[in-house]
Order: structure tokens, then C-alpha cells, then sequence
């Protein structure tokens, strides 16, 4: 089973205000209007906002559209906090935020203070052309549209992420491993929307795993990273992504936001 996510070109830039809906600032087409397209919006946003409500939501007010440090890559159209400290250079975004902002924002993080762990660019996608493309072990292959995606059942849900490397510049003082130096704040949590994957596994109809369908693999689009084939890829067991108490999902908003892009 595969996920691939094609590219498009970029979309001008627009704002949008809806009642209950946050503007967001790295709009690059018109959210408000997509937003209105998915079915029990409504709900979602009443979840939403009552999470927010319970745990004091502070949006990032320091955004002010792109970071100049990126105006020499391929991601200078990419809306970024400056305050962001990056740990592997410029180029790719490998960030987490001051540990002082987080602290300032609370329990919930602010899209753009969500820490960032990249292998190449961001890809410039539209959610009217973007589709997955699933293959391999299941019953109905077939290429999904965004559209069609968030017509299954949803959820939305506070998750925290935690980055593999969270604290390995302490680890590097004790001793030197492979990894480059993250402090303390690669750690995150967004209330995120999207569909159960079990859900969008059983929709396609993965097979048994006595057939072989024992792992989930997922591939980027081609030119994202720029070794090898240019796609970035990672693989997932078959007991994690099919665990109903487990949240994963293929989301598409955080904190009833349209996902920035450097998160999807």
C-alpha cells in the first residue's frame, strides 16, 4: 500500500475571514471556500473551538508571511516564524521553537511553532489537484482526490508529536551519536482533524496479513528530497495504523486551520 502526494503549481495568495474560523496568514488559495466544501464543517469547527476554549489557544502573532533567511530557497513562499531556531542551517527546515514561546502559548502549539523535521523542500500542493494514490495489497486501488477524502468519517483530536531526536544534544554531550543537535522543544501538540487511517484502510480494502499486507508504506512526491529518487518514503507497521485507540490519520487541519505547508 502506497500514498503518494503529486505536485502542483503555487496559488496566488488570498485572506479569508469566517465567523468561528481563524484567518490564517499563509493562505495560498481560498480556505474559506474550501472549508465550506467539507461535509459536517459545522461539528467540526464547534470541537474544535471548544478545545481551543478548554485550553486557552494563543495563536502565533509574531507571523508575518515568509522568513527572508528562506528568500535564497525553495521554500521562501513558505509562511515562518523568525524566532524559530533552526538547527541544521538554512536549508532543509529543521526547527524547533524557543522553549520560552511554547511555555508563553500553553498546552496547544500554533502551526507555525510546531517543530519542523525536513529532508528537502516543501512541496507547493493544491488541494484541488492533490490526490493519494493507493496501491499494492488492497482490495479497490484507486487514486482519491482531497474532495473525496474528507467525505469519510473524521475526527479531531489533540495529539502531541515528539521527535525522535527531543534532547539528543544532552545525549551528544555523553556520547556522540549520528543525529544533529535537538534541545528540549521538538516536542508539539496540535488538535488535529482528518480520517482514522484504519478507517481509510478498511474504505480501500486492505488484505490479511496471511496475503502479506503487514506494513503501510507512504511516499512523497517526486523532488522532494534530492538523493536517490527524490521522494521521501517511511513505512508503517500494520498493527499501529489499524489500532482504533491509536490516533493516526490522514489529516488535513490543525487547530481548525487548513494544514500549513510545512506540516501537509
Amino acid at each position: 500500500l502506497k500514498a503518494f502526494r503529486p505536485q502542483s503549481g503555487p496559488k496566488e495568495s488570498s485572506l479569508f475571514a469566517v465567523p468561528g474560523i481563524m484567518a490564517a496568514t499563509y493562505v495560498t488559495e481560498d480556505h474559506a471556500a474550501i472549508m465550506k466544501t467539507i461535509p459536517g464543517m459545522d461539528k467540526i469547527q464547534q470541537e474544535v473551538c471548544k478545545l481551543k476554549t478548554q485550553f486557552k489557544y494563543s495563536p502565533d502573532s509574531d507571523l508575518k508571511g515568509p522568513d527572508k533567511k528562506d528568500k535564497d530557497t525553495p521554500d521562501k513562499w513558505v509562511p515562518r516564524n523568525e524566532w524559530m531556531n533552526r538547527l541544521t542551517g538554512i536549508h532543509p527546515f529543521n526547527c524547533e521553537a524557543p522553549v520560552s514561546l511554547l511555555r508563553e502559548k500553553g498546552f496547544l502549539t500554533p502551526p507555525t511553532l510546531h517543530y519542523v523535521r525536513n529532508h528537502g523542500l516543501v512541496p507547493e500542493l493544491s488541494w484541488h489537484t492533490h490526490s493519494i494514490d493507493v496501491s499494492g495489497l488492497v482490495n479497490k486501488p484507486m487514486k482519491i482526490t482531497m474532495a473525496e477524502l474528507v467525505k469519510l468519517p473524521t475526527i479531531s483530536i489533540p495529539v502531541t508529536l515528539q521527535c525522535a531526536g527531543n534532547r539528543r544534544k544532552e545525549q551528544n554531550l555523553i556520547q556522540k551519536g549520528v543525529g544533529f543537535n535537538w534541545g528540549c522543544a521538538a516536542a508539539s501538540t496540535c488538535i488535529w482533524t482528518g480520517v482514522p487511517l484504519r478507517v481509510f484502510l478498511e474504505h480501500v480494502g486492505i488484505k490479511s496479513k496471511e496475503e502479506g499486507a503487514n506494513w503501510i508504506n507512504f511516499e512523497s512526491p517526486k523532488g522532494e528530497v534530492p538523493q536517490g529518487d527524490t521522494t521521501y518514503g517511511a513505512s508503517h507497521a500494520r498493527e499501529v495504523c489499524m489500532n482504533p485507540t491509536r490516533p493516526c490519520m490522514l489529516a488535513f487541519m490543525m487547530n481548525g486551520e487548513l494544514l500549513h505547508p510545512d506540516h501537509g
